[in-house]
């Protein structure tokens, strides 16, 4: 019979912002959340105050060995030390939070699942934030049963990811939750050239990135595309170029990179004629 939550007792190993995230959820989805471990004591009782009835321990095979489900929740590079300081995993049922690894970073005498939410992680947790959110889950056969369901708990979508798959899946990740943020840095480094500071320049922006993020769930592809290459203006185009070449030239790369990028999306959706889009690709070119 596959475990509940009314009969699982869970640890949290790392204590930073995703293991507090989905201790927090998870309490508040009625699992217990009994064990905690951090490196960090100030994490460890930072998340100590949100759930009360939990234990901090001074190890994380002290924390293992007393629950029946462990979310390891420490930074990707950590997991390998981390396991091999896991007294007796046999037995244990580990699951690790990374999107990139797969399950053969655990130890192969333990039941093993990963539980990898798509979601940019805030600093404090916060209620619902993982509503909505897909899930990404492997484990072994008995095993992905509880984690779908801890991820329905969660108010979130489980989805599998085949082994072969783990790399492709954690680009896909990266492009939006790490790529987007770091556009949106540079973009927002702009305003200084303009007289505001970066934050004045975030603050601007941000509303546009929710609703690009809005506009994508909503309309999907093609509908939610849009800039100056879809619309095929040219001379909106070539004016950015111009001015990035005098004013910002370590960003032609990222501008002609995501540029090409619009154009092979707008010839795919028969959003350009053939003579607008040669037109657009002989600029980028240059």
């Amino acid at each position: 019979m596959t475990p509940n939550r009314s009969n699982l007792s869970v640890a949290i190993i790392g204590c930073g912002r995703v293991g507090s995230t989905l201790g927090v959820a998870l309490s508040h989805a009625g699992w217990s959340v009994d064990h905690l471990h951090s490196q960090s004591s100030e994490s460890a009782e930072r998340l100590h105050s949100r759930l009360s009835k939990a234990t901090v321990h001074a190890s994380p095979s002290d924390a293992i060995e007393r629950a029946d489900l462990a979310l390891l929740t420490v930074p990707d590079h950590a997991i390998p030390q981390l396991v091999r300081s896991i007294d007796d995993p046999s037995g244990s049922l580990l699951v690790h939070c990374s999107g990139s690894l797969g399950l053969d970073v655990l130890p192969g005498n333990a039941r093993r699942g990963s539980f990898h939410p798509i979601m940019t992680i805030p600093t404090e947790p916060t209620p619902g934030i993982l509503d909505g959110a897909t899930i990404a889950i492997d484990g072994d056969d008995h095993v992905r049963g509880v984690l779908e369901q801890m991820a329905r708990d969660v108010g979130g979508r489980p989805v599998r990811i085949q082994p072969e798959d783990r790399i492709l899946y954690h680009l896909s990740c990266l492009l939006v939750g790490g790529y987007l943020s770091s556009l949106g840095a540079e973009a927002a480094g702009i305003w200084s050239q303009m007289g505001f500071d970066t934050e004045r320049g975030i603050e601007a922006l941000s509303p546009m990135i929710s609703q690009v993020g809005a506009n994508l769930g909503e309309q999907g592809i093609p509908s939610a595309l849009q800039g100056t290459v879809q619309r095929g203006d040219v001379d909106a185009i070539r004016a950015h170029l111009v001015v990035i070449d005098q004013r910002c030239p370590q960003l032609r790369g990222l501008y002609v990179g995501l540029a090409e990028a619009s154009l092979r999306q707008a010839i795919a959706s028969d959003a350009l004629d053939e003579a607008r889009a040669s037109e657009i690709s002989v600029l980028l070119s240059c």
